[in-house]
């Protein structure tokens, strides 16, 4: 072994200097917010599709091999990273990470940037981040390695007991 930190405690470290939270979310915990989320942005992204359609065509029902059903079906995926990406910009939350109680911060304790951000997103859309959880001992998922990110839990165990 060498004798140099290796990527993932120097991240932990810097974690702990700045008296954040170091402990990974539970897959559990990160499952069931990305499920309520995913409700959430599902509600926003067809209430905004389906209120472009209506100010376009009206009553009428988009053709599925219409060209403009091609055109806007990348934008599936726009609304969903605003709502994403303005909570873990705002405080590192969104309404359903804050039930988990875990938040999403950068290797240095602090909130994400807007590229961070879109790094994240984009990668877990592939949706094999949590299948590289599984597989090392951090917990740490493809998305928060390849944007430099950590998903924490916000609420200790000592926290809970001190509260019961």
């Amino acid at each position: 072994m060498s004798s140099t930190k290796s990527e993932s405690s120097i991240k932990i470290d810097a974690l702990t200097e700045l008296n954040t939270p170091t402990e990974p979310a539970k897959l559990r915990m990160r499952l069931l917010a990305m499920v309520y989320d995913g409700l959430i942005i599902l509600f926003i992204t067809t209430l905004i599709i389906f209120t472009i359609e209506i100010f376009l065509f009206g009553d009428e029902t988009l053709p599925t091999d219409h060209i403009l059903n091609k055109i806007l079906k990348p934008f599936w995926f726009v609304p969903g990273f605003f709502y994403l990406a303005y909570y873990w910009r705002k405080n590192g939350q969104t309404p359903s990470m804050k039930i988990w109680k875990i938040k999403l911060v950068n290797n240095k304790g602090q909130l994400v940037s807007w590229p961070q951000a879109l790094i994240r997103y984009v990668t877990a859309i592939v949706g094999l981040g949590l299948i590289w959880a599984l597989l090392n001992k951090k917990r740490a998922s493809l998305q928060d390695v390849l944007s430099n990110t950590s998903l924490v839990k916000t609420e200790t165990e000592t926290d809970i007991q001190t509260r019961s």
